[in-house]
């Protein structure tokens, strides 16, 4: 067995390891408005003087750049202050005065501005009023745009207030709506876009039952002969050959697409948590933290079920609760939000399943009330892990909203929590920003958060104890042929589509920090560590139907998954070590081959191939001309799917946009995914007493 790294060792048994982030800048003021919105937004003109706004004014930090000093040297091995995690009381030496939030609250207060509330720390005042109070307050103007089909907003100029509150506000927030979503993606039909149904719970209780974990099959040949879907009086015969995926479940409604989803202890076995259970390690004693949009009524049933279902440790008061701090009200169910929480609770018990669970829920997801409740979390400090899923376009945030996405991720760091945090859905962004322009999703490009990517898992042998092969999370569909009311239709040539795939590529925004010096460039990297994130071989969860009330299993992806899943890993490292190890990414760059497996690229044993002919000749297509687009991947795995329906389509794994798996570092999976097991064992872990 290889053993680890003697600098990587010293970090797990001592702490994490070296170099953390440089220097965060302080952007300069001018560019303080999104990108998307002055660049490719409409403008509808001014806001209207009596629309209502709640917005949230951040002030400056004083001394930013020893602040970041002090959390450099804090994560740095061999220094005098390497762990010593910096409390409340220390922070707050950098925090604004009282006597700065008094200031700012007058000058609000007399332009007929409501103060809501000012954080523990003295780091933000938020307050509402009218559109034109707060032209007035901050001398600016406020116009409305469209991005995308959405409605938002910006300031014409960097607002600032008067008097003695002039050059106290780093930034207004709140106005721009283009907010943080979730990041959690579905298994769909190709041709309906529909989600692939939920089994309901009632049909029956067993450990991997609901959803096979044998994602593929061996390899068919299927013809289909109707006409061409483009002109349909041409006829048209296609053959096509390859891997087959997916398997019916018997509890799926007749007629559903044929899927594969894992369960709890499949997943556990993945990433060594089986050994580490062994052992003894299992979050006892330590404390998740999850921010989550919205109320999420179901959540604790929803929770209690799944852990009843795959025997996990029982859900009491003690080990879950929920804290709401700024009366969210609106259910998630109405915004989509309501499963990412069930998602994000049930994983983190599933990969931890001793540790307490606090889940913070946000007023809303929009960008204001998405950093209070992180605030709230790292003031709070209920644990030393902290998982998000949520995350939006650096493009679309612009700079001084970055600014503090990474001020809030880095005041948890300096006090040891573990930012986690989902690395996005949509490969490159291109899709968003139009081709041959990439991006990165904010706040996973903090240098303090981890970015958690995602990948694709396959198995062989049932319950998940087989031989794995992973590969980096990347979904290209083709529609090759599918039947409607009777006739067959035949697509000559097949049409492509990328679906979804692992966020990553290269900040616009932050330096690279010292844990990625040996990478490329002078920017920050995303991501640096993944986990299973691919829907099409996702994850098991529990939902309760918003309109019928009923309890469904489900299958589910996203870096969504990705970031608790990794959470609990995480949190089992902490437990190992016995005090809070903080960000994971410096540890994570310096412990490949021991507890971070290198992902690489995986060729298909018998990629998807076709023939199709009509009356002007025969064509072959080839695998690769099938999974496009491609870019510059050469290995990847495509198989049929839904052939059996009279349809049929094609699935790839391992095509993520212009992103590509690499040997090493690569922007799709960061150094690889996390063995605890291995690690545990390489250290000499023994059973826990």
């Amino acid at each position: 067995m290889k053993s680890l790294p003697r600098y990587a060792t010293y970090c797990l048994s001592a702490g994490l390891s070296a170099g953390f982030a440089a220097s965060v800048p302080a952007f300069a003021a001018e560019p303080h408005l999104a990108p998307a919105i002055t660049q490719i937004g409409k403008n509808l003109g001014q806001e209207s003087p009596s629309t209502p706004l709640t917005l949230t004014a951040w002030l400056n930090l004083h001394n930013r750049a020893d602040l970041d000093a002090r959390v450099k040297d804090i994560y740095t091995p061999g220094s005098p202050n390497f762990h010593k995690w910096l409390t409340a009381a220390d922070l707050k030496a950098y925090a604004p005065t009282p006597a700065e939030v008094a200031a700012v609250e007058a000058e609000l207060k007399r332009n007929n501005l409501a103060v809501e509330s000012v954080d523990a720390m003295n780091l933000s005042v938020r307050f509402s009023g009218r559109s034109s109070d707060v032209e007035r307050a901050f001398g600016t103007q406020i116009n409305r745009y469209t991005v995308k089909g959405e409605l938002t907003r910006a300031s014409t100029n960097l607002p600032q207030l008067s008097g003695a509150a002039a050059g106290l506000v780093h930034h207004l927030a709140g106005l721009n709506t283009l907010a943080p979503r979730t990041k959690a993606v579905y298994p769909v039909d190709p041709r309906t876009k529909k989600r692939l149904a939920g089994i309901p719970v009632s049909s029956g209780e067993a450990n991997g039952l609901y959803f096979s974990s044998q994602c593929f099959n061996n390899p068919a040949t299927v013809s289909e002969f109707g006409v061409n879907a483009v002109t349909p009086t041409e006829p048209e015969l296609g053959t096509f050959s390859g891997l087959v995926y997916g398997t019916a479940s018997s509890k799926a409604p007749a007629g559903s697409p044929p899927s594969c989803g894992y369960s709890p202890s499949e997943v556990q076995h993945f990433y060594g948590l089986d050994t580490a259970f062994g052992l003894g390690y299992t979050g006892s004693g330590e404390t998740i933290m999850i921010v989550d949009a919205y109320q999420q009524p179901t959540a604790l049933a929803d929770l209690t079920t799944f852990s009843r279902i795959y025997g996990l440790p029982a859900i009491t008061s003690s080990n879950f609760k929920v804290v709401n701090p700024y009366s969210a009200n609106q259910p998630g169910s109405l915004y989509g939000t309501d499963e990412e929480t069930d998602l994000d609770v049930e994983w983190a018990h599933a990969t931890a399943p001793g540790a307490n669970i606090v889940l913070v829920e946000a007023f809303s997801e929009d960008e204001e009330d998405m950093q209070a409740a992180l605030l709230y979390a790292v003031n709070n400090k209920f644990g030393n892990v902290l998982s998000l899923s949520y995350g939006y376009q650096e493009f679309y945030s612009g700079p001084l909203a970055l600014d503090i996405w990474s001020e809030v991720v880095e005041m948890g760091a300096a006090q040891g929590i573990a930012f986690n945090v989902s690395s996005g859905d949509d490969g490159d962004l291109s899709d968003y920003e139009g081709p041959g322009n990439t991006d990165v999703d904010a706040p996973s490009d903090s240098p303090y958060a981890t970015a958690v990517g995602g990948t694709s898992i396959a198995t062989t042998g049932s319950g998940g104890t087989g031989p794995t092969i992973t590969t980096g999370w990347g979904t290209n569909i083709a529609f090759l042929a599918y039947k409607d009311s009777g006739a067959e239709y035949l697509y000559d040539p097949p049409v492509n589509e990328f679906y979804a795939g692992s966020g990553g590529g290269v900040s616009a925004y932050f330096p690279k920090p010292a844990y990625q010096s040996s990478l490329p460039g002078t920017k920050r990297l995303i991501p640096d560590v993944s986990a299973l994130a691919d829907p099409y071989t996702g994850a098991e969860f529990v939902y309760t139907d918003a309109t019928s009330g009923d309890q469904y299993v489900g299958v589910i992806g996203g870096t969504s998954l990705a970031a608790p899943i990794f959470s609990g890993i995480w949190t089992i490292a902490d437990e190992f070590s016995g005090k809070p190890l903080g960000q994971a990414a410096p540890y994570v760059a310096t412990s490949v081959g021991s507890f971070i497996n290198d992902v690489l690229p995986v060729a298909g044993p018998a990629n998807v191939t076709a023939v199709l002919t009509n009356p002007t000749g025969t064509t072959d297509f080839s695998a690769e001309e099938l999974a496009q687009p491609l870019f510059t991947t050469t290995q990847f795995t495509s198989a049929l799917w839904n052939y059996e329906a009279g349809g049929v389509d094609l699935v790839s794994f391992g095509t993520d946009s212009s992103l590509t798996v690499t040997q090493g570092w690569d922007n799709v999976t960061g150094y690889g995914t996390p063995n605890i097991g291995t690690a545990l064992l390489d250290m000499g872990a023994k059973p826990k007493q």
